[in-house]
């Protein structure tokens, strides 16, 4: 995914007018991210910051969550993006993919930049209540190396989640 090609989206109508270079298997999603995706800030205070992020940082998103997945997890794409000059300009991709267990949950993360390279990578876990909330302060965050093979094996599923639509039910 190192090779990079321009991709120039001009839809006035959504306020896009940027040329960003983006890795050619990453275009379609982006598109889709910056057609469809929700504007949100999901990625606030200590996630944002986690990912190298300010906190509060605009993205448009995109999740599939069970029962429509058949790996067990819920799926979220986030396209991070800039307002800052009036026009919505991509910066990164994040990728998280989480699942309860009991009283358990557990999300990676993965920060991407636009040639599809790894920048940044952890884990979440935390303890719900019996009713599935999360109990406040039992979360903890690990730190992945982004060149483990673990870390590569995971990123990649996400890859084939996304970009070829493996792990959906039909």
């Amino acid at each position: 995914m190192k090779v990079s090609f321009v991709v120039f989206c001009f839809i006035a109508a959504h306020n896009f007018a940027h040329a960003t270079e983006i890795a050619k298997p990453l275009q379609p999603l982006v598109s889709q991210l910056l057609v469809s995706g929700v504007d949100s800030t999901v990625l606030q205070g200590p996630l944002a910051k986690a990912l190298g992020f300010s906190s509060d940082v605009p993205a448009k998103v995109i999740e599939i969550l069970l029962p429509q997945t058949t790996d067990g997890n819920n799926h979220a794409s986030d396209l991070v993006v800039s307002k800052s000059t009036g026009v919505i300009e991509p910066i990164a991709l994040v990728f998280m993919s989480s699942a309860r267990r009991k009283t358990k949950s557990t999300a990676y993360f993965f920060r991407v930049n636009l040639n599809g390279d790894i920048e940044k990578s952890f884990v979440l876990y935390g303890n719900d209540d019996k009713s599935g909330k999360p109990i406040k302060g039992s979360g903890h965050l690990d730190v992945l190396d982004i060149k483990s093979r673990d870390v590569r094996k995971r990123f990649q599923h996400e890859l084939d989640f996304w970009l070829k639509g493996f792990y959906r039910k039909k």
